[in-house]
Formats: structure tokens, C-alpha cells, sequence
């Protein structure tokens, strides 16, 4: 029997900095406001997030933001249907 493979975790904007020798901060400009940045740092950004097959992780988005974009069933907030 061969011993199980370690799981792979995702890249996370660590790694991805890393990768591309800038701190993770110019990593979250980077996916944020991407203006603000030079082009050259930009790619090396990019690329590797290309390289590393990294994806921005939703929940992590999610937290930072503090708004989830769904509904809550039952939500009083919500405008009460029209019929007519």
C-alpha cells in the first residue's frame, strides 16, 4: 500500500506575493484597484496568479467586505410584493 497523497491547499495572496516578490498588500490592490498599480508590478502580480492557478476565495471575500450579496428568507427589510 502506498501512503496517501498529502491535499493540496489553495494559493492564497501569500503565496501569491511570494511568488511575485511584493508584499500582500500590492497583492489586494492588485485584485481591488488595479489602476492604482504600475504595470509592471501588475503582471508580476498576474502572472503569478496565473502560475499558481490562484482564485480569490469567496468566503475571504466575503468576510472582508461584511456583505455575503444574498438574501435572507424572511428578511423584513424587503419591499412587500406588488399584485395586482
Amino acid at each position: 500500500m502506498s501512503p496517501a497523497s498529502p491535499k493540496t491547499r489553495r494559493p492564497t495572496i501569500y503565496d501569491v506575493a511570494k511568488h511575485a516578490g511584493v508584499s500582500p498588500s500590492l497583492v489586494s490592490l492588485v485584485l481591488q484597484s488595479p489602476e492604482r498599480v504600475s504595470d509592471k508590478r501588475r503582471e508580476a502580480v498576474r502572472a503569478a496568479m496565473s502560475e499558481l492557478g490562484y482564485r480569490p476565495s469567496r468566503a475571504a471575500t466575503t468576510l472582508a467586505s461584511n456583505r455575503t450579496k444574498s438574501v435572507r428568507p424572511g428578511d423584513r427589510r424587503l419591499p412587500e410584493p406588488v399584485v395586482r
